[in-house]
């Protein structure tokens, strides 16, 4: 399939969905959908593990690799989470919607137009899936008042990706990792794009593009609840996921 093509069939799926979630989601169990959202995810992130290791031959550790990878895993382990850091993990799934989809278009489309790919591998097609799914889910937690999200939901949510970024960033310094592109001794950059000479400079620019990406995340939910007003269910409690029905 041409990578284009690719681009505007999932794009189509994209929007297609989004109007299914605005419209019907007061339906649908939200317990049922998250379980759904995070079995797609599961099914796609081992899929890509699998292609990765055919590809390369070897085991690559992709959980640490970008924003994206971290939060395709920490989907499934939020079900073994107490209810305060879920609800944190679900909050940044919704504040990354729309950081998601920008992703989702990104990959390909740089791919394409910097002529190194013409043709959508399997590894684009997941990678497109995984976001694809993932800026839903987040649309949807917002939607269906899974989350209240306020702009205090910005600062808990930047403490938490931060606290991984700074965790991660400490294992490259120990073992001469790259993990979230930031290491020291390697070719450390913003997404593979060397923006700045100096480490720091680097490190500090991408910090601050992540409180960046969840400012317009939350804006992008203040627009939706203006498209959806009529329909938006106010949550008072985080969702009880562990509660037995």
């Amino acid at each position: 399939m041409p990578m284009m093509t690719m681009v505007f069939v999932f794009v189509c799926m994209y929007f297609v969905c989004l109007t299914a979630i605005l419209f019907f989601h007061k339906y649908v169990d939200p317990k049922k959908m998250i379980l759904i959202f995070t079995i797609i995810d599961v099914v796609l992130f081992v899929g890509s593990w699998i292609n990765d290791f055919h590809r390369k031959g070897s085991f690559d550790f992709l959980t640490f690799d970008q924003i994206s990878p971290f939060m395709f895993t920490v989907l499934p382990l939020s079900y073994l989470m107490k209810d305060k850091l879920r609800n944190i993990v679900y909050q940044t799934a919704a504040l990354l919607s729309l950081g998601m989809l920008v992703a989702m278009l990104v990959s390909p489309l740089e791919a394409h137009l910097g002529s190194y790919h013409d043709k959508a591998s399997i590894l684009y097609i997941l990678d497109t899936l995984l976001h694809l799914n993932f800026s839903l889910f987040g649309i949807y937690l917002f939607i269906s008042g899974t989350v209240k999200l306020e702009i205090k939901s910005v600062l808990s949510s930047a403490i938490f990706l931060h606290s991984v970024i700074t965790f991660a960033v400490i294992c490259n310094f120990l073992f001469h990792k790259n993990y979230f592109g930031m290491g020291y001794y390697s070719n450390y950059g913003i997404y593979m794009i060397r923006i700045f000479e100096t480490y720091w400079a680097t490190l500090i620019v991408y910090l601050l593009g992540i409180v960046l990406v969840l400012m317009l995340g939350y804006e992008y939910a203040l627009l939706l609840r203006k498209v959806n007003s009529h329909n938006l269910v106010e949550v008072t409690q985080p969702l009880e996921i562990n509660q037995s029905t």
